[in-house]
């Protein structure tokens, strides 16, 4: 694929903008796009790591089927569900499942 010079300034000027999760997002995206999901090929032209590539494409494939998996069973997606109430409810559940201890039963700490 032949890529204009001024496209591929473009592009690495977006990537260098972004972070984390929405960079690795965006380079997934541009190499499905524009590579056909070929890593070699867009670290060859763009300059891009191809181990993040490989990390960024993952990333794209697995979020998209879990969020069509998710919405399919009539279950909102984590990201709407407030973090803080996520972690609440997580929270509660390792306590119920964590055995309490036989001193703690009975109210005192035997040393």
């Amino acid at each position: 694929m032949e890529t204009s010079q001024e496209l591929k300034e473009t592009l690495n000027e977006t990537r260098a903008k972004l972070s984390g999760y929405e960079r690795r997002r965006f380079m997934a995206q541009i190499v499905e796009h524009m590579f056909g999901g070929n890593q070699t090929q867009a670290e060859k032209i763009l300059g891009w790591n191809r181990k993040t590539l490989r990390k960024a494409l993952s990333e794209l494939r697995a979020n998209s089927a879990t969020s069509t998996t998710i919405t399919c069973a009539g279950v909102s997606p984590l990201k709407s569900i407030c973090r803080s109430c996520w972690k609440t409810c997580v929270r509660s559940w390792m306590d119920k499942a964590r055995p309490t201890p036989p001193f703690a039963r009975h109210g005192f700490l035997r040393v």
